[in-house]
């Protein structure tokens, strides 16, 4: 689909009000009006290419502008209480305002210039300023779908079931175009300097390994050439293209592949000498035997070992710990000076990954400095992966994990006396089930749970915070998408 203009706006200039009655203050007025001049400009010199990009530009700031008038008296209703006015809403209005706000810049910088402009004479100009109208016109199109949402919300809800602005979202989301925008020049641009450089080197990388991804060599998978990174980084307009390429093709298959590079050869032995240095890290293998529990009540439940989709396997457990401890496992039957005593703390982790990729040991960097400040060994539970093991194989491994790891902590160094449970995203949301399923059962329930940045509900409702995704960097939604596709398919 091309970036064509979205023709449906009635603009309403009478309702627009500048802060202060001063259009100087109004970031979106001054942006319009310098976009006005820029026209003129180029209208009088035939710059016909130029004229289009400004004009588009334009009407679609002009579009914001009147969506997010439409849009602010319903912020409050919102708002968790009077001291925390925050919500998706108000993020999005500000998403905009940074946006015109930094676009602002680009423009008067051209309108310096604008009597010798042109595309051939300023292209990384010309390129933001394209980047920019891409942006803006998904940002009209969604700030247009959150007036829909207010006006058909009845109960102050977050959350809306409009299937038809679902759909139209999703549509926008899968336009090339859409992600170009956000993945060019301007990636990152809602983020402060120094989150925007990281962002930058993710993004070459995804480019680079795209290039070795659809080869046949023989370090497919393994190995992302330098030279190709340094010229995604001098290009982001090819990185841009080529992650749209990825983004719009398979995009499961590359992402996991992407993500596991971490998995291989030298980047994995590399991973095991970094941070902390510790004492234990072994991987343990569960035979798949049945589990008998203890209820709070006193009867006997007797958990069966994950058979879905794969079969009946080993569950895979690493142990992390600072320090050897008696009785755990590697510690052997000698005692040593060096040992200590059991921790009365087990930390059972999950880690991240979109269900499709990554392990435990792609987060021992994190894991090391726990095991260390924590005073406690940590049990990461390697969980089989979707698409070949989609749900819920996942969250039964990593409850069997778990109850496998209190039943044995001995063996780990631990008396369990406290059970943490931490996951990060995906890894989260298991342990999120492993609760449930503890509380469900009448089982112990861990003492403390540490879930970071875990999406607690996957079900396709749309909120305005669900909408960020539209303009994630580091995750496009078509790949975020295909993640959850992957793992729910069945």
């Amino acid at each position: 689909m091309s970036d064509a203009p979205i023709k449906f706006i009635e603009f309403d200039e009478e309702f627009h009000r500048c802060p202060n009655a001063d259009v100087a203050a109004c970031e979106l007025c001054k942006l319009i009006n310098t976009f006005s001049l820029l026209g003129r400009t180029f209208r009088l010199r035939n710059s016909i290419e130029c004229l289009k990009v400004v004009e588009d530009c334009q009407y679609y700031v002009r579009g914001m502008r009147t969506a997010v008038d439409k849009l602010m008296p319903h912020l409050s209703k919102f708002d968790f209480n009077e001291l925390v006015k925050s919500n998706g809403y108000r993020t999005f209005v500000l998403l905009a305002r940074c946006g015109v706000q930094k676009c602002l810049y680009v423009a008067e910088e051209i309108n310096d210039c604008s009597r010798i402009y042109s595309p051939s004479s300023h292209p990384i100009l010309h390129e933001k300023l394209v980047d920019w109208s891409r942006i803006f016109r998904l940002m009209l199109v969604v700030i247009l779908c959150l007036n829909e949402f207010v006006q058909g919300t009845t109960n102050d809800s977050l959350f809306s079931s409009n299937r038809e602005a679902l759909d139209k979202l999703i549509s926008m989301s899968k336009e090339r175009v859409n992600v170009v925008g956000f993945q060019g020049r301007l990636l990152g641009f809602q983020f402060c300097k120094s989150v925007r450089g990281p962002l930058s080197v993710v993004g070459c990388l995804m480019a680079a390994f795209s290039k070795v991804f659809n080869t046949n060599s023989i370090f497919k998978h393994t190995i992302i050439s330098p030279r190709d990174f340094v010229y995604y980084w001098r290009n982001p307009k090819d990185r841009a293209e080529r992650i749209a390429e990825m983004c719009l093709g398979d995009p499961l298959t590359f992402f996991k592949e992407f993500w596991l590079v971490q998995e291989k050869g030298l980047v994995r032995i590399l991973s095991n000498c970094v941070g902390e240095p510790v004492e234990s890290n072994l991987e343990i293998s569960v035979p798949p035997t049945k589990l008998h529990v203890e209820t709070k009540s006193r009867k006997q439940l007797t958990i069966l070992p994950p058979n879905e989709y794969v079969g009946k396997r080993p569950v895979m457990l690493r142990l992390v710990s600072h320090k050897l401890r008696y009785g755990s496992a590697g510690s052997g039957n000698g005692l040593s000076a060096s040992m200590e005593e059991m921790s009365n703390t087990l930390i059972i982790h999950c880690h991240g990954g979109g269900f499709v990729a990554q392990s435990s040991n792609s987060h021992l960097v994190y894991l090391k400095s726990w095991a260390k400040s924590a005073g406690a060994p940590i049990v990461s539970v390697d969980y089989s992966l979707a698409p070949e093991a989609p749900y819920p194989r996942a969250l039964h491994e990593a409850f069997y994990g778990y109850l496998w790891s209190i039943q044995n902590a001995h063996l780990l160094g631990s008396t369990a006396e406290n059970v943490i449970v931490a996951g990060d995203s995906a890894g989260g949301l298991l342990l999120t089930g492993v609760i449930l399923l503890c509380i469900e059962l009448n089982i112990r329930v861990p003492d403390a749970a540490l879930l970071v940045y875990t999406p607690q509900l996957l079900e396709p409702a749309i909120s305005p915070a669900r909408l960020l995704s539209l303009c994630d960097p580091l995750i496009p939604y078509p790949a975020l998408a295909a993640c959850l596709g992957g793992t729910f398919c069945n």
